[in-house]
């Protein structure tokens, strides 16, 4: 497994991000290895239950998720012809700009928040 990126924690108090603390990278480390670890068996999964062909299929996968917090949320697999991978840039003034990744950021509305 390849990841690239960098690794950045949001301090709880300001929402700004910050740079991780060893105790955070450690347990993100482990994490990568747990997941890594666990590959193999989730690409046999995916292959055993392929991604949707179209939006009536998708439909079908429609499931609720319950999250940490207590609160649900619903989800569905869909088509790969409908994931888009997004990118977010600091900008030389300290704004974010997020786009679609191929796409220039200069175009995109900033991000404050």
């Amino acid at each position: 497994m390849t990841v690239q990126g960098v690794q950045v924690a949001i301090d709880p108090a300001t929402g700004q991000s910050v740079a991780p603390t060893a105790e955070q990278r450690a347990a993100l480390s482990r994490a990568m290895l747990e997941q890594s670890a666990a590959a193999p068996a989730a690409r046999s999964a995916r292959r055993a239950n392929a991604a949707p062909r179209d939006e009536a299929e998708a439909r079908q996968t429609l499931h609720t998720i319950r999250l940490q917090n207590g609160g649900h949320a619903l989800g569905m697999e869909v088509p790969e012809s409908l994931m888009s991978s997004l990118a977010a840039e600091r900008r030389a003034d300290g704004s974010l700009s997020i786009h679609h990744q191929g796409e220039s950021g200069q175009a995109a509305a900033e991000v404050t928040q």
